[in-house]
């Protein structure tokens, strides 16, 4: 036998009329790293996981579905010379798979984290930033603390969000308070403790994907006449937050200043 008939008998492989192994291990690669990936973030989300080993799953099988995904192109290439035309199908499917998957970590690793600052504790008042009271207790065991991290951290929020600054409402806090509250609910966001004698708020969301917990506190202060409006939200996992926090103060300071408005 030849070199150029071993080549085309590798390329077909033993019989071209059967379905191609390939093909089917692209989509298995890809469809397996999709599954596992939900699966970690599933697991982390209900505590049966650190988020650390959950990062880890997710970078592995950010590799096993881009294999998955090059063995798809292969397999399309065959189908295309008309090598294994049975593995079109399955080889396609891999692909997409394969793309679809990818695509998400790769927008949140190569698009978003690097526009915004490693950080995760964010406040309209870096000099005295409202602090968490009633979510001390359920902070406990996470790895960001509940304290405010500090005069490097409020460097890098100046730096990367210079809009974030605390809002004044010319109307006394106890008319503030109920739009403040209900500004914190129209973000879909757990109510956790609402104290108008001091007030104070706090809540808390999840994420879809992990379940990553932020905390968030308000502070309402009367401002001769009116009220000053303080807000400070905080991961409660990771380094970076993705700019998520510095969102979610944006909304509720628009949300706010919108309902006090009214």
């Amino acid at each position: 036998m030849t070199t150029q008939s071993r080549w085309k008998r590798l390329w077909q492989g033993a019989d071209p009329a059967k379905p191609s192994k390939l093909a089917w291990t692209a989509l298995g690669l890809a469809a397996a790293s999709a599954a596992a990936a939900f699966g970690a973030g599933q697991a982390h989300r209900f505590g049966w996981m650190a988020y650390q080993p959950g990062f880890t799953i997710l970078r592995v099988t950010v590799w096993t579905a881009a294999a998955g995904g090059v063995l798809g192109m292969v397999a399309l290439i065959r189908a295309g010379t008309g090598a294994r035309r049975r593995g079109w199908g399955p080889g396609l499917l891999g692909l997409i798979v394969a793309l679809a998957y990818i695509a998400v970590p790769a927008y949140w690793a190569l698009i978003v984290l690097p526009g915004v600052p490693r950080i995760h504790d964010i406040t309209t008042d870096t000099e005295n930033p409202p602090a968490f009271v009633a979510m001390v207790p359920l902070r406990a065991g996470f790895p960001n603390p509940p304290e405010y991290d500090g005069a490097d951290v409020a460097a890098l929020q100046k730096q990367a969000y210079p809009d974030l600054a605390p809002l004044k409402i010319a109307k006394p806090p106890a008319a503030v308070f109920p739009a403040a509250l209900e500004a914190v609910q129209g973000l879909g966001m757990e109510i956790v403790d609402a104290t108008e004698k001091e007030g104070r708020i706090e809540a808390s969301t999840r994420s879809l994907f992990f379940g990553f917990v932020d905390d968030l506190v308000i502070r309402l202060v009367a401002d001769g006449a009116g009220t000053r409006v303080d807000l400070r939200s905080k991961s409660r996992e990771g380094r970076s937050d993705f700019g998520v926090n510095a969102a979610r103060v944006r909304k509720l300071l628009q949300a706010l200043k919108s309902r006090a408005a009214g």
